[in-house]
C-alpha cells in the first residue's frame, strides 16, 4: 500500500495522517503544539517522533513522501534547515508550507478559492493558481479583526463605555453575572491578568448573551461583518473569476450560527454567486490534495 504522511502542525495539538493515494486515511495521530515561532526545538522534537511513530507502524518504503502545514512557518522564515534534516533523516520528499496555506487545501478540497478563518484569531487566504496571499492575520494587538478574540474586546469596550456613559445597565448586570465577576472593576482587574485565549473565550459569554439582548447581536454582527469585509477586499483582488468558493474555517464561524449567517449575507449582497464551503476533516487531509496536482515536484 503506498502512502503520503500528511502532518497539521497547529498552535494548539499536531495531527498526523497516514493517507493511501486515492484518499483513504489509515490511521490519525496526534501530540502536543507545533507552533515554530513560538517553540521552535518542541516543535521539532514532536515532528520528528511522530514521524517516527508512523514509519515503526507502517513501511518507510512505501511511503510516497511527507507534507506538512506548520504554525508560525510564514514569520518564522528558515525552514530550509529542518526541510534538510526530516529529507536527510527519513530519505523521503518532505514539502514544508504554512498551517494555513493545508488548510486552503484542505477546506477547499484542492480547488481554487478563498478560506475565511475565524477562531482565537482570524485572516483570510486564497489560492489561485500557485499563488497564495492573505488579507488580515496581523495578531491580536493590532488586528484578528472578526475573531473571537476581537468579540470578546468589543465586548469589553462596550462594557466601559457604557459604564462611563451610565447606560445599558442590564448588559453589564447580565455579563457580569455570567463571568462571575462582582463589578466591571474586578472584571478587568482579571482581563489584565488573563492570557490572550482566556480572554478569546469570553466571546462565548456574548453569543450566550447575544439571545436575549440586543447589544450582544450588535457586537457579534459588526465581528463578522468585519471579516466579510476583509473577505470581501480579497474578492476583489480576483476580479476575473465569476463564482468565487469561499471555505469557512474556525470555531466562530464553524459554530455560531449568528456570526455565520451575518458573514455570508454581507458577502452575497455584493457577490450573490458566491459559493460557501466547509469541512469537517483535520487540515492534515489538504496533503492528499497538494500531492494530487504536484506529484511530478514530489522529489527529494
Amino acid at each position: 500500500m503506498s502512502f503520503i504522511v500528511g502532518i497539521d502542525s497547529g498552535g494548539t495539538h499536531i495531527v498526523g495522517q497516514v493517507i493511501e493515494l486515492n484518499g483513504n486515511i489509515q490511521k490519525n495521530y496526534e501530540t502536543g503544539s507545533g507552533n515554530i515561532l513560538i517553540d521552535e526545538q518542541k516543535t521539532k522534537l514532536r515532528l520528528n517522533k511522530m514521524i517516527e511513530t508512523i514509519f515503526n507502524e507502517y513501511s518507510l518504503k512505501d511511503c510516497v513522501g511527507i507534507v506538512i502545514g506548520i504554525a508560525g512557518l510564514d514569520t518564522f522564515g528558515e525552514i530550509s534547515g529542518l526541510k534538510k534534516e526530516l529529507t536527510t533523516k527519513f530519505n523521503i520528499p518532505v514539502v514544508l508550507m504554512s498551517d494555513a496555506t493545508l488548510a486552503l487545501w484542505n477546506i477547499l478540497s484542492g480547488n481554487e478559492g478563498i478560506l475565511s478563518l475565524s477562531g482565537t484569531g482570524s485572516a483570510v487566504f486564497s489560492r489561485f493558481g500557485e499563488n497564495v496571499d492573505r488579507i488580515g492575520g496581523w495578531g491580536y494587538l493590532v488586528g484578528d479583526e472578526g475573531s473571537a478574540y476581537d468579540i470578546a474586546r468589543r465586548s469589553l469596550q462596550t462594557l466601559t463605555s457604557s459604564y462611563d456613559q451610565g447606560k445599558n445597565k442590564q448588559f453589564i448586570d447580565d455579563y457580569l453575572k455570567e463571568v462571575g465577576q462582582k463589578d466591571l472593576f474586578s472584571l478587568i482587574s482579571k482581563i489584565y491578568s488573563s492570557n490572550r485565549k482566556e480572554i478569546a473565550e469570553l466571546s462565548m459569554v456574548t453569543n450566550k448573551l447575544s439571545s436575549q439582548s440586543h447589544i450582544a447581536k450588535e457586537i457579534i454582527s459588526a465581528a463578522a461583518i468585519s471579516l466579510a469585509n476583509q473577505t470581501i477586499l480579497m474578492m476583489r483582488r480576483h476580479t476575473n473569476i465569476s463564482k468565487i468558493i469561499i471555505g469557512e474555517s474556525g470555531s466562530v464561524l464553524q459554530k455560531n450560527n449568528f456570526y455565520k449567517s451575518v458573514f455570508e449575507k454581507t458577502i452575497l449582497d455584493i457577490y450573490p454567486e458566491t459559493k460557501f464551503i466547509t469541512t469537517s476533516r483535520n487540515n492534515a487531509s489538504g496533503s492528499i490534495y497538494w500531492y494530487q496536482q504536484h506529484k511530478e515536484d514530489f522529489k527529494i
